[in-house]
């Protein structure tokens, strides 16, 4: 058995998860943790990777205009 198999089995046995959300936010937090050790310099900006699980993404409305040469631009 190697290392992240025992350690995964270690923190399955030590911490309850009540869904898979919990398990990749603290998989997520883990990460950032074990990267801040290997690499103390190491800049994490927040708002870049964390989402709110309840946000809903919209669908951007993109409009785009051909000229006669079948050229795309959008405008």
């Amino acid at each position: 058995m190697g290392v992240i198999e025992q350690l995964a089995e270690l923190i399955m046995s030590q911490l309850d998860f009540n869904n898979i959300k919990e398990v990749e936010r603290f998989c997520n937090e883990l990460k950032l943790e074990v990267i801040g050790l290997y690499d103390p310099d190491f800049n994490y900006s927040e708002s870049e990777s964390e989402s709110s699980d309840d946000d809903v993404g919209e669908a951007e409305d993109i409009k785009v205009s051909v000229d006669k040469d079948g050229f795309m631009k959008i405008v």
